[in-house]
C-alpha cells in the first residue's frame, strides 16, 4: 500500500524547532513520530465527561513488520523508539502479539450552546508540550 507523504505544516507545530524538545528528539524516533502522525485515527469514544460531550484518544495501531517497513529499522529497534516517544511525552503505547498500540493524543467533542452542533477538536501530546509555558514563565 503506497504511504501518502507527510505534510509538515500540519504534522508539526509552530515553535517546534525552537523548543528543548527539539534537540533531545533523535532522527529515526522522529521518522517514527511523523509516520504514527500521518496514519493516526481517532478512536472509540470513552465514557461521557458530561451528558454534551465525548472523548476519546487519537490513535495508531500498527505491526511490527509495517513500521519497519515504513521507517526502514529493525523490530528490536521500533520498540526502543516507541519508548524514546513515551519518554519525550509525545505519545503512549503498549505492544502485544497484535502489534503496537500508540496513542498520539485525545479528541474532545462538546455541544454548541444554542446552535444544537457539535464542536470537535483534537489536541496532539506534542502541540501541549511545545505550548506549555517553560518553568521559569508558570
Amino acid at each position: 500500500m503506497p504511504v501518502e507523504p507527510v505534510d509538515l505544516r500540519t504534522a508539526l507545530p509552530p515553535g517546534f524547532a525552537d523548543a528543548d524538545l527539539f534537540h533531545r528528539w533523535e532522527a529515526d524516533s522522529l521518522k517514527l513520530y511523523l509516520w504514527l502522525r500521518a496514519h493516526v485515527r481517532p478512536g472509540a469514544a470513552r465514557s461521557p465527561t458530561a451528558a454534551d460531550s465525548r472523548h476519546g484518544y487519537l490513535e495508531v495501531d500498527a505491526t511490527g513488520a509495517e513500521i519497519e517497513a515504513a521507517i526502514g529499522v529493525s523490530k528490536n529497534t521500533v520498540t526502543k523508539l516507541a519508548r524514546q516517544l513515551q519518554d519525550l511525552g509525545v505519545a503512549t503505547f503498549r505492544g502485544d502479539r497484535a502489534g503496537y498500540h500508540f496513542r498520539l493524543g485525545e479528541w474532545f467533542t462538546q455541544r454548541a450552546t444554542g446552535a444544537g452542533l457539535e464542536l470537535r477538536a483534537e489536541a496532539f501530546y506534542l502541540e501541549a508540550l511545545i505550548s506549555a509555558p517553560l518553568p521559569a514563565e508558570r
